[in-house]
């Protein structure tokens, strides 16, 4: 009986066996274009990869042609490798190939200082600085130069980051304690930050150590005048004017104080000689509302005038 109902359903079975093969083909069609699909895929994008890596890598060498300074930054890579000298003079080669000069912060240009770094340079700062601090983290002690400190904080200063440009000063002075533009520049970033006692803590500094430092003279008057001290104010800003007479924000400072005394007379003296030396002051003075008392008065429009 079996084998008589598997003769009358033979077509059947061969039909059923053939589409069972031909789903087996079918499915194993499919999985082979999938698969050689995916394998052009992976090697186009190994191709688009390899050749995005080719231009990058010329344009890496063009770079470290044009700024050798970038080549030798990859040497700090891995500063275990190296000896604290060689990190002081890796920084310092760097640094130095940047337009960028350890100096003190001049209040005279300060409103254009965020234009005195060009952002390569500033770039090229941030990298060291970054990689400083993890050396030093490492190191548990500043390893840099004093002068790359100051470098990296006056960076940061023309940013408007005052606390990491503090900080930065504090390393240059743990290394170099007389360091006067260090202590200088801490003071006018403390005083940006309001903490005028302690700004004239490291004004007093620095004119310690360089006395006939006219523009630590003239912020240490700023820095008495915050403070109330107006008459020792006067006498920081004389000893600046004594230092540089021509020096127009020390008079206009000082005019800013005799107006806080109550003395036109003198405050329009000083304001006439500041406008004298630079005119910009005659625009500052008609905006201060240090003067806002005066803006009505005739004596202080022939000034302006």
């Amino acid at each position: 009986m079996g084998i008589e109902l598997l003769k009358a359903n033979w077509g059947v079975l061969v039909q059923a066996i053939i589409a069972i093969f031909g789903v087996i083909i079918m499915y194993w069609i499919y999985h082979k274009v999938k698969s050689e699909k995916k394998v052009k895929e992976e090697e186009e994008f190994k191709a688009d990869v390899r050749e995005r890596l080719a231009k990058l890598e010329k344009a890496t060498d063009m770079l470290t042609t044009l700024y050798p300074q970038l080549k030798s930054l990859e040497k700090l890579e891995n500063f275990e490798k190296l000896t604290e000298e060689d990190i002081r003079r890796i920084v310092s080669e760097v640094l130095k190939a940047t337009n960028i000069t350890p100096e003190a912060i001049d209040v005279r240009i300060e409103e254009k200082i965020e234009k005195k770094y060009s952002d390569f340079d500033k770039g090229i700062a941030s990298i060291v600085a970054q990689r400083l601090n993890e050396i030093d983290e490492r190191f548990k002690k500043p390893i840099g130069n004093a002068s790359d400190y100051l470098i990296l904080g006056n960076v940061e200063y023309a940013e408007g980051n005052y606390l990491k440009a503090i900080e930065r000063y504090e390393k240059a002075l743990k290394l170099k304690p007389d360091y006067a533009e260090a202590w200088y520049n801490k003071g006018v970033t403390l005083g940006k930050l309001g903490q005028y006692n302690e700004a004239l803590e490291a004004f007093n500094k620095a004119i310690e150590i360089k006395p006939d430092f006219a523009e630590g003279w003239c912020n240490k008057g700023v820095a008495l005048g915050e403070l109330g001290r107006y008459d020792e104010a006067l006498k920081s800003f004389d000893k600046a004017i004594d230092i540089e007479p021509k020096f127009a924000e020390t008079w206009y400072n000082k005019a800013t104080i005799y107006l806080l005394k109550g003395d036109k007379e003198n405050a329009l003296g000083d304001l006439s000689k500041a406008i004298e030396l630079d005119a910009k002051y005659k625009e500052e003075a008609e905006k201060d509302k240090d003067f806002k008392n005066l803006w009505d008065d005739e004596d202080f429009k022939k000034i302006l005038s």
